[in-house]
């Protein structure tokens, strides 16, 4: 993992008045650990969580796959699929499938000429046809490359029919035969790349098209599939029945799905916002009837409260189904989820993954991810709507035991382009960044950026650089700062808070200190809640902490007795507290001590310099001790220093003003008698100007010497006329100034 360089350490204070009485919110139940508990390290693959589809590791950069592989990417964006229908039979005991599946699309591109297809190489081909024309075709490395019948101008239409048999490659449970109680399951689950293991298709997430899924099983089977099912006939002779599934709504190749069984079905009935019905449809292993109709009873009232929550049902002019199948999770596939058959169990211990897999419908099915690299928004999102549902029904403790349950001490590298698809870091951490960005934003912009994301992009696929810009659009808030931290960087804030409060004599200044030391990140910028407990009550407040070492202020009108950081957990942190450092026990901690060393809980500092009035040998700043100041916190007041510096010219007398002079007495002496002692007459006394006119002449031979000394009106009456040799001096001229 790569490590950040160490940050260097800035300190800023900030200043957070209370109103003149602070608002008394309640305390608000929280966990009884602070923070969250963590889990063991390493980005392990959540094994308790049956929504997570297993350990699937993507290649690393697209630097990594092989030329020819992105030659295909090339040509696969000069088409567009319209239309798969897929006219395939299945059979249990030979292990083939086989049939015929029609592609239609459009052209991109001017001169289209062939199309690359994903398509296994072990399963033969035994025609490609455009109409009554065969085509030529090639393969290489599981890429089926037909060659079109002419070449096709931009936006003109081809199709193509590709007839073929073979034994899917089991590529992560793409495709499964599997006996159970004397007959076989067969099932697909095509996540990520699967559905090329047994179906030719354009099999990336960003391509959708509508479809249709005419399957032929054995007689006693029943074979179910995404859409609608508009027709079933039955072969009494081949001893086959064929279920003909329509889906009008745009599908992506990963998400069409078969499972046949000897199933044994029921039915319940969802009521769409607008009124009316839809059939939600489930199919069971016939040993799990029973126990399914209690496990998947509160599935009518999931869609409803989805519906409500993020739009409607968006397949609701066809179908939700859940079908059995021999899995450990389960798989979103458009309109009929495939259900692990050992997690129906006659309790509602799993509701949550009923509540993952029926969300996904809407975060990942209606809107499907642009490439994998945006897989958060299928899965953490669908993660997080299970704690969205366990709030529903349990309140906020549910919730946010939910939350708590997505909690590790380790990241893979990144949320988005992540290293494991379907690791906890996509699932677990994915829900998480949608936690924060609901504090962060607030309830009602979250919630409508949630239904603005869907309605603007169902039946499409969007991206994490566009769900950005909706969340952005519909709070108002500027993100950037948020989705680099938290969706493209790694990690997350270790956090080292300390507080303590000072009495100020009008009232308490509570200090709060919060160091981030994580060593694999930079200093993450996030609002923290803090809770304050007075005697009157538990009050909120919010700090936005973004550096290193921080600094926060808190005016409170009584003493602290509690402090919590983040007390409803809303962001995902370590968090470790200590004890501020205060020499003095003032309770104001060292660092923000202008007196470290002497007790001054409300820091007076009269002249504002670093240092504090109780440690300060001139505390108001104007050059006069304290020992010596009349005034010692008022920098107006004192006895005047030296006039130092004078100017003298024929006929003016000048000087500059010492601090806390207000008028001014000048004597003139004549320059042999200045040695004695006698520095002359009062010129002036007791004047405000700092200038006087001289036009006098001294005698032949000689020169006047003046002396200027200022004078306080307040406590620091007459000052000096200065010194001489370190000895200040005074005018033994009888006719001196007063």
């Amino acid at each position: 993992m790569h490590r950040a360089p160490r940050l260097a350490v800035y300190v800023l204070a900030f200043l957070i008045l209370s109103a003149a009485g602070p608002a008394v919110r309640p305390a608000q139940a929280s966990p009884s650990a602070e923070g969250c508990v963590p889990l063991p390290d390493g980005e392990a693959i959540a094994t308790e969580d049956y929504s997570v589809k297993g350990n699937y590791w993507k290649p690393r950069s697209a630097a990594s796959l092989d030329p020819g592989r992105l030659a295909i990417e090339t040509n696969q964006d000069d088409f567009d699929v319209t239309h798969y229908k897929l006219a395939l039979n299945f059979a249990p005991t030979t292990q083939i499938v086989s049939g015929t599946v029609t592609i239609t699309g459009k052209s991109l591109v001017a001169g289209l000429s062939k199309i690359d297809l994903d398509f296994y190489d072990n399963m033969a081909i035994s025609g490609i046809v455009t109409g009554a024309t065969s085509l030529t075709y090639s393969r290489l490395s599981n890429v089926l490359t037909v060659n079109l019948d002419r070449l096709y101008a931009v936006n003109e239409a081809w199709s193509v029919a590709i007839t073929y048999s073979g034994h899917p490659t089991n590529v992560d449970d793409s495709f499964v035969f599997t006996a159970i109680s004397g007959s076989t399951l067969m099932a697909s689950l095509s996540e990520p790349y699967g559905a090329r293991t047994w179906w030719p298709s354009k099999d990336r997430p960003d391509d959708k098209a509508t479809a249709e899924m005419i399957y032929t099983v054995p007689q006693n089977y029943t074979a179910t599939s995404n859409g609608l099912l508009t027709n079933v006939t039955t072969d009494s002779g081949a001893g086959t029945k064929t279920y003909t599934w329509i889906t009008n709504y745009p599908i992506t190749s990963y998400l069409i799905s078969v499972a046949a069984y000897p199933y044994s079905t029921f039915s319940h009935t969802y009521t769409p916002i607008a009124g009316g019905s839809m059939p939600v449809d489930y199919y069971v292993y016939p040993s799990s009837l029973t126990n399914a109709q209690i496990s998947f009873s509160a599935t009518p009232s999931m869609i409803t409260y989805f519906a409500q929550k993020f739009g409607e049902y968006p397949f609701v002019n066809e179908k939700y189904g859940m079908t059995a199948f021999q899995y450990g999770g389960a798989m979103e596939h458009q309109g009929n989820t495939s259900y692990g058959a050992g997690l129906i169990n006659g309790t509602h211990s799993n509701d949550r993954t009923i509540a993952h897999e029926l969300s996904h419908q809407w975060w990942g099915d209606a809107v499907s991810p642009r490439t994998w690299a945006d897989i958060w928004l299928n899965e953490g999102f669908a993660s997080y709507s299970e704690a969205l549902w366990q709030e529903n029904i349990g309140g906020v403790a549910s919730y946010k035991a939910v939350m708590q349950g997505y909690y590790h001490t380790t990241w893979g590298p990144s949320v988005y382009n992540p290293t494991n698809l379907f690791g906890t870091t996509v699932y677990h951490k994915g829900a998480w960044v949608q936690h924060m960005l609901r504090h962060v934003v607030g309830d009602t912009a979250f919630f409508q950026a949630q239904r603005d994301w869907y309605a603007n992009h169902k039946y499409a696929v969007g991206d994490t650089a566009a769900y950005q810009a909706q969340v952005e659009a519909t709070s108002g808030v500027s993100l950037g700062w948020f989705f680099s931290e938290w969706v493209y960087g790694p990690s997350m804030p270790t956090y080292r808070f300390s507080w303590s409060a000072a009495n100020t004599g009008t009232g308490y200044r509570l200090y709060l200190r919060v160091d981030q030391t994580q060593v694999n990140a930079p200093a993450f910028r996030m609002p923290i809640d803090i809770d304050v407990t007075t005697a009157s009550g538990t009050t909120r407040y919010q700090i936005v902490d973004s550096l290193a070492s921080e600094d926060f202020q808190i005016l409170l009108s009584q003493a602290p007795t509690a402090v919590t950081f983040d007390p409803d957990n809303w962001v995902l942190k370590v968090l470790s507290t200590t004890t501020a450092i205060d020499s003095d026990s003032d309770g104001v901690p060292d660092r923000n001590d202008n007196c470290p060393s002497n007790a001054n809980g409300a820091q007076s500092n009269v002249d504002g310099d670093p240092m504090g009035d109780v440690c300060d040998p001139d505390d108001d700043n104007d050059s006069i001790a304290d020992e010596n100041d009349c005034a010692p916190l008022d920098a107006s007041a004192g006895r005047p220093l030296e006039v130092a510096s004078i100017t003298v010219t024929p006929a003016l007398l000048s000087w500059t003003a010492p601090s806390t002079a207000d008028r001014y007495d000048v004597s003139r002496g004549v320059l042999g008698s200045i040695h004695t002692g006698d520095y002359g007459p009062c010129l002036v006394h007791a004047i405000a100007a700092l200038s006087v006119a001289d036009a006098t002449h001294p005698p032949a031979g000689s020169g006047f010497g003046y002396l200027v000394r200022g004078i306080d009106n307040q406590c620091g009456g007459a000052g000096t006329w200065g010194y001489t040799a370190g000895v200040e001096r005074i005018n033994t001229n009888p006719s001196a100034c007063p």
